[in-house]
């Protein structure tokens, strides 16, 4: 029922608090659209650390009693890294659940109503 993080702790501190209130922020995101508390796990990778950057390579996973949901990103800028994995994630759950509602069925409803 909350965050799980592995490999935060090879952050600095100014990046560990980037990605603690971005995942809550997702967090909210995700429990609202499947209407329910879930495990989310995040695991973060670092690569080419002996250089002047690196590269993030995030994986979050989302435990669900029915389906276990997947998504991973690497990118040079952190935050960006994040946010993709995120929006994947809450891509896949409004492809495999359909939280979004469809248009084509709202305007079929209107359209009988005008007929009527």
């Amino acid at each position: 029922m909350a965050i799980k993080y592995v490999g935060v702790n090879k952050l600095a501190d100014v990046q560990q608090a980037s990605v603690i209130k971005i995942s809550n922020k997702y967090y909210e995101k995700i429990a609202r659209c499947l209407k329910k508390e879930v495990d989310v796990s995040l695991q973060i990778k670092l690569e080419d650390v002996e250089g002047k950057r690196e590269r993030f390579h995030i994986r979050i996973q989302v435990d669900q009693p029915s389906r276990l949901l997947r998504s991973h990103a690497a990118e040079w800028d952190l935050n960006m890294s994040l946010h993709k994995a995120y929006e994947a994630i809450l891509r896949e759950i409004e492809h495999k659940f359909r939280t979004k509602p469809l248009k084509w069925r709202s305007l079929i409803k209107r359209q009988q109503k005008d007929e009527l």
